[in-house]
């Protein structure tokens, strides 16, 4: 075992022992959590609470913790469209891939976020998301980046979840919808001015002989429950949580909108307890 498994292993342990939780599902393993951010200066790289930019080179400089939130903004006079983070601390073996954030499947897991939207926030024609999940391709399979696996949308002023699955062995699609199964599912209109509580309960399958679920909550209301689905890819590789604006299209199709800015704080993956 190398020094990055045990360091997992010994994780799991001690949240199993300290930093049980009890939610929806009862108990719950803690296996990352942010932590308060107020501790933290303002200004503070990302890189320092556990995360890593996964955006646009020129945004990292504002995303940043700051009044014990996290930063994202981007702007289109600076060319920036990407503005998102991955978790980058060792997470533990036994839910994922070689102690990163690729999740395995067949493992119950719970991702929860914080998300605030200030005010003067107004829709846009251009899509946009802030939380979404992707599946790592099989490149030597011919595999290429594929859509998210599951995401929150922006469409006008209300919010959709998509989510993709596919059984086949290589997933090639021929567009964003080219699927065994695709989904969007309205959530409600877009909250700005307050804290918005999320939380995705998820079993990630791409087995139908052995599926999984996906219940996705609002600040302890559940909006949607699928279950015995498919809900990944059929990767070798696991798949991770992304979170932070990202918006296509643009700046090369500007609409009304010139600049976006999102907060975050709060952000865990738990394991029930079965």
């Amino acid at each position: 075992m190398n020094n990055r498994s045990l360091f997992a292993t010994v994780l799991v342990w001690l949240a199993a022992s300290w930093g049980s939780a009890v939610a929806q599902g009862g108990a719950e393993i803690v296996l990352f959590d942010s932590g308060d951010l107020s501790r933290y200066a303002d200004g503070t790289p990302i890189t320092k609470v556990g995360l890593d930019y996964n955006g646009d080179p020129t945004t990292s400089e504002n995303t940043v913790v700051s009044g014990g939130e996290i930063i994202s903004s981007i702007s289109v006079d600076r060319g920036q469209r990407r503005a998102d983070m991955v978790i980058a601390t060792p997470l533990p073996d036994a839910y994922f891939i070689d102690g990163d954030g690729d999740a395995r499947v067949g493992v119950d897991l719970i991702y929860e976020i914080t998300s605030f939207i200030p005010e003067g926030w107004q829709p846009d024609g251009i899509g946009e998301l802030f939380w979404q999940w992707h599946g790592v391709p099989d490149f030597d399979l011919g595999e290429t980046w594929r859509n998210p696996i599951a995401a929150i949308y922006f469409n006008g002023d209300r919010l959709e979840f998509n989510r993709r699955a596919d059984a086949d062995r290589v997933s090639v699609p021929k567009d964003w919808q080219d699927y065994d199964e695709f989904e969007i599912i309205d959530i409600g209109k877009v909250d700005v001015g307050r804290d918005v509580r999320w939380r995705l309960e998820v079993k990630w399958s791409y087995d139908y002989d052995n599926p999984g679920y996906m219940r996705l909550y609002k600040d302890g209301k559940q909006l949607f429950a699928r279950e015995n689905i498919i809900t990944a890819f059929n990767d070798e590789k696991g798949r991770y949580m992304i979170f932070g604006l990202y918006k296509w299209d643009w700046p090369d199709q500007v609409d009304r909108v010139r600049s976006r800015e999102m907060r975050f704080k709060d952000i865990r993956i738990l394991a029930p307890v079965l």
